[in-house]
């Protein structure tokens, strides 16, 4: 009963802290993570055990009664909250658990000294003004507190404690003075035992993944340091959380060889910079023979970087952006004189001769080659390298189909930093190494290279005649587009002549209906218009089933700030009049800032997806909504961005009913497939569905009653993924 009573708890806690949205559910602490967290605490013995930044006291619940526990936390109700739990696990004697400001705690000096803290930051926190005792110390600085934390309680080890806690990559890759000079500290002094890649998604409030890191007040400049990739290692859970695998995580740990773990040097982090990424010393083999081992070249020999020189340009002007790079070595050569057109106030760079560029931040390089054909092009100088190869030492199209390969993308992935975005630094980017062999075998290869091409698209061609010989569906779509077209002129011209008749000539002859051919037939005119209304309207009914199919061939994408488009709409619908529901919106600003997100575009329809959304927004109205009325009745639009993979997903979550048992996306979006007493034609779904396709987007949805099911409030969520391009 008690530990019934303790779930039962801990799951209203968690639902009421994700119904106040990020400014609560920071606080909260995945079960596994505490787990993880106090893996490397030794509770056999007595430990003086420090915890700032609890939150709800999600550390002090399973560690035993004998461990002098104190923890703190700053806002007042979130401290109640940690109280109540640990009265409910019977920790509240034992333990010290104080509402209190950490930072703050720290201006005044204490011979208090602990031999274990463990802590879940806030991540990048920024200073407050109040905080400005710290301002000057040797590692803050008011935008970002990571460093200052670390520090002060590092500082209040004992001379053989030990440190762990929860950091954003952020931190691990800096090259601010400051975060440079802590990590020299502890790497030059042997304090650093284990940096622990995190998978994505294991909290409620942002998508970011994190990492554990271990420090041993115990200098050792012999140590080495353990690099740990544990970013797979994780379970799928309720809605869009990872769950971590905390069993697959401490074999990992115990592991003597692995691909996921690195040990190295301390003297081996010095040479990359202080550098502490997982993935910067722990990578895949790039899987070479050893004579294309043998025949590696670094780029920095093979290219020379143009100078980055900027213009002041006022106007429009051709830019070229990551989105304009090819992404085909079958594609890779290009003028980019059909590129968006820009209007520009800025300093720009522009490029001023032939040369190749590759994407600095992006998942893979987009290798290509400039043509310059008179007119002036400009580019993105800090997302995209420009450069002229050294065709004495290179094939340049050999270097471009080198340049699209697996091995160079795991040396890209190794040299990378970030998290959602990943983004290579210049110098980096040089000490990538090609595969260059003489030149006969780089002729060959780029001949075997086309003849693969042209042995794939022979192959689909055929498939594509046998395609065609048997679905006759794309002739018959035109045929009713046509149809649909002349349909609306004819009902268009019916309602201009009745309104001639009503209006005008009807005044003059109010008897111009009765009219007939001939005195000898019964019927007349207002007989012949009525049936014209009648057969405009059985037409139209029976082209109207497909009708949605004609609107996918009218699609125009163009390219929109997707956040925008979003919020336009959302607010669109909060104006509409009579609505009986309260909708809201959550655009994920804390990912967007973790990640240093200035803009989010997409290509899209904007008349098209507001008709899908709306198709959303109904379904919700007639077949989950209950009469209680508006207050009642909600709907959260949420954002779940993917900067890795460049997608967002978009969900429409309601709180209604949920949807038939055991129906599947297979049933939902197969056309004139219905379901429930309010069932409409059934060619919602797969409007939604095709449309999505057409954007190079994915629909689906997650229900209660499926096997995934949904946590808090929500009942049924309608998923559109898209794909996106960033702006940092």
């Amino acid at each position: 009963i008690k530990d019934r009573a303790i779930q039962f708890f801990d799951r209203e806690v968690e639902n009421a802290f994700k119904s106040h949205g990020h400014s609560q559910s920071d606080s909260l602490q995945p079960k596994e993570l505490t787990e993880l967290l106090n893996y490397f605490c030794d509770t056999s013995k007595v430990q003086n055990y420090y915890n700032p930044f609890a939150g709800i006291a999600s550390l002090a619940l399973s560690l035993p009664a004998h461990i002098r526990y104190l923890g703190e936390e700053i806002n007042q109700k979130t401290w109640l909250v940690g109280k109540l739990r640990m009265y409910m696990y019977e920790r509240s004697n034992s333990m010290n658990y104080q509402c209190a400001n950490s930072i703050e705690k720290w201006t005044f000096p204490t011979a208090d000294k602990y031999d274990f803290i463990g802590f879940n930051p806030p991540l990048n926190l920024r200073l407050k003004p109040s905080d400005i005792d710290f301002l000057d110390s040797e590692y803050a600085y008011a935008r970002n507190a990571n460093s200052l934390i670390i520090s002060k309680c590092f500082d209040m080890l004992d001379d053989d404690g030990k440190m762990v806690f929860v950091m954003s990559s952020g931190f691990l890759f800096s090259n601010a003075k400051k975060d440079i000079n802590l990590k020299k500290e502890l790497v030059d002094n042997g304090h650093v035992e284990k940096v622990i890649a995190l998978p994505e998604r294991i909290f409620n409030f942002t998508s970011i993944g994190v990492n554990i890191i271990v420090l041993n007040k115990v200098s050792n400049t012999e140590r080495k340091i353990d690099f740990i990739d544990a970013s797979d290692k994780f379970k799928l859970g309720d809605g869009k959380i990872n769950i971590l695998d905390n069993d697959a995580i401490f074999k990992l740990f115990d592991s003597d060889k692995n691909s996921k773990k690195g040990t190295v040097h301390i003297n081996e982090i010095s040479k990359n910079g202080y550098n502490l990424s997982v993935n910067r010393y722990v990578f895949e083999d790039l899987n070479l023979s050893v004579g294309e081992a043998h025949n590696l070249v670094r780029l920095k020999d093979l290219v020379t970087p143009l100078p980055r020189t900027t213009e002041t340009v006022d106007g429009d002007v051709k830019f070229v952006r990551i989105r304009d790079l090819s992404n085909s070595p079958l594609e890779s050569i290009k003028s980019f004189k059909d590129i968006e057109i820009k209007n520009s106030t800025i300093r720009i760079s522009p490029l001023l001769d032939n040369s190749l560029l590759l994407a600095t931040t992006w998942k893979s390089l987009k290798p290509t080659v400039y043509k310059k054909q008179g007119e002036n092009i400009y580019y993105d100088s800090n997302s995209i390298f420009a450069c002229t190869v050294d065709e004495s030492k290179v094939d340049l199209d050999y270097l471009i189909l080198e340049l699209n390969k697996d091995y160079i993308q795991k040396q890209l992935e190794q040299r990378s930093i970030g998290t959602s975005i990943s983004r290579i630094n210049r110098k980096d980017l040089l000490q990538i190494e090609v595969v260059v062999p003489d030149r006969s075998t780089q002729e060959k290869r780029k001949l075997d290279f086309k003849e693969s091409v042209i042995k794939e698209h022979q192959e689909k061609f055929e498939t594509l005649k046998k395609q065609l010989g048997v679905d006759i569906a794309d002739e018959n779509s035109f045929l009713r587009h046509k149809i649909s077209g002349t349909l609306k002129n004819i009902r268009g011209s019916y309602n201009k002549l009745k309104d001639i008749i009503d209006n005008q000539i009807s005044k003059d002859l109010p008897e111009v209906y009765e009219y007939k051919l001939s005195p000898k037939l019964t019927t007349n005119l207002g007989d012949y218009l009525s049936r014209l209304d009648r057969d405009i309207k059985s037409v139209h009914r029976a082209v109207k089933n497909v009708g949605l199919e004609l609107t996918m061939l009218d699609i125009k994408l163009e390219t929109m700030n997707f956040i925008k488009f979003i919020e336009d709409y959302v607010e669109e619908v909060k104006s509409r009049p009579h609505i009986n529901f309260l909708i809201d919106l959550d655009i994920d600003e804390e990912a967007l800032k973790d990640n240093k997100i200035k803009e989010v575009n997409f290509r899209g329809d904007k008349e098209i997806l507001y008709q899908v959304f709306d198709n959303i927004i109904e379904n919700a109205e007639r077949h989950a909504f209950y009469e209680s009325g508006k207050d009642e009745n909600r709907i959260n639009v949420l954002l779940l961005y993917d900067f890795e993979e460049l997608n967002v997903q978009l969900d429409f979550a309601n709180n209604g009913k949920p949807l038939p048992e055991d129906y599947s996306h297979e049933a939902f979006t197969r056309k004139g497939s219905t379901a429930g007493k309010n069932a409409g034609n059934g060619f919602g779904g797969w409007f939604m569905n095709e449309i999505m396709k057409t954007h190079n987007g994915k629909f689906g949805f997650t229900d209660e009653t499926g096997w995934e099911g949904i946590q808090g409030d929500d009942v049924t969520t309608i998923e559109l993924t898209f794909p996106i391009e960033i702006r940092i």
